[in-house]
């Protein structure tokens, strides 16, 4: 078993959540910018159901504009001039996903000003983002993970690519290094549509990971942190795609997309029970705090797959970890609550 990757925040400071005021950032640059922004539209209304039982002192929502600049409704600057004007006692809630926003470097802004932010830290959010390290990590400590390789260049990508062919039965999916949301995914079931996938990968400004698609019910885990050993797992959901189709953008994220099964209706108890364990673990090898989802497929026999861990995971209509967190009885703004409050337990002091 590796060693996990330490949280850097500090101690409480012994201000209280009441004495808070939660900025609410969504939107980013990245290509999962608009499902940022319906995250934020929730994440609003469990904020102002908050404020309304006096759990903070108030809020304030910011948009990240797709030109850097943050917007709060009455000025349009950059971070710089918010960062430097910000209420007593601020405490960021991330509705952000891919990007900038979930890849460490917001964390390490937020992290050098001593500003306490929801979520996983600089390190591992940034392991985390990266497909290919986490699958890396996972697969050091003992977990199963799909026969894969990281293309690099032109001259190089038909040998690495070997390593996913195996035994020439597909298929396979071409997946961004850093992407989330599934886009630039592509799923090939012949070998000679590989080029045309990684292109698409590229073209995306991204490096493409190919991995083999493996055969099995395809579940995800909700993961909170609140103070234990391990985070506690929330209950499993399952994910039926559409015939002929696998978790991409659109049934991830449409009203007639995938359906989501809480708890699975193709995965035993023990076999659940099996997956939520290892969820634990990897969170906290992979250094996480405060919440996470992570994403395995789990074949009919043998190690279940695991595929990631998202650390900002979404809390859209759609969102898996609030359909998890309701199915044990906890309500969306208790969720809020629950992240906000270990934000502020796990934070350096604050300014």
């Amino acid at each position: 078993m590796v060693g996990s990757i330490a949280d850097p925040r500090h101690s409480p400071s012994g201000i209280g959540l009441a004495d808070c005021y939660v900025v609410l950032l969504m939107g980013g640059t990245s290509g999962e910018r608009e499902i940022s922004l319906k995250s934020g539209v929730a994440l609003r209304e469990g904020l102002v159901a908050l404020k309304e039982q006096g759990t903070v002192r108030g809020y304030m929502c910011i948009e990240w504009l797709a030109d850097g600049r943050w917007d709060d409704g009455a000025t349009i600057a950059p971070p710089a001039a918010f960062l430097g004007n910000l209420p007593p006692n601020p405490l960021f809630l991330l509705g952000l996903h891919g990007g900038g926003g979930e890849d460490g470097s917001l964390q390490g802004l937020l992290s050098s000003l001593d500003i306490p932010f929801t979520g996983s830290g600089v390190a591992a959010s940034a392991l985390c983002m990266d497909k290919h390290l986490s699958r890396l990590l996972f697969q050091d400590a003992g977990y199963g993970v799909a026969p894969g390789a990281l293309i690099g260049t032109d001259g190089v990508r038909a040998h690495q690519a070997q390593a996913c062919q195996a035994d020439g039965e597909g298929p396979w999916f071409v997946k961004p290094r850093r992407g989330g949301s599934s886009l630039a995914t592509h799923c090939i079931t012949d070998w000679k549509d590989l080029a045309a996938a990684l292109d698409g990968v590229w073209a995306s400004g991204d490096e493409p990971l190919v991995e083999s698609a493996i055969q099995g019910v395809e579940v995800t885990v909700g993961l909170l942190d609140l103070g234990g050993d391990l985070p506690e797992a929330l209950p499993l959901v399952e994910v039926c795609p559409h015939e002929g189709h696998f978790f991409d953008f659109k049934e991830k994220y449409t009203s007639d997309g995938a359906k989501e099964f809480c708890p699975p209706k193709n995965l035993g108890p023990e076999r659940c029970e099996e997956v939520a364990s290892i969820a634990q673990h990897a969170f906290r090898v992979a250094g996480c705090a405060g919440y996470a989802r992570m994403d395995f497929i789990v074949p009919q026999s043998g190690p279940p797959v695991c595929l990631e861990i998202n650390t900002l995971p979404g809390f859209t209509q759609r969102s898996l970890l609030p359909m998890a967190a309701g199915a044990v009885g906890i309500g969306f703004s208790e969720l809020v609550h629950k992240i906000l409050d270990h934000a502020l337990l796990a934070s350096r002091p604050l300014i």
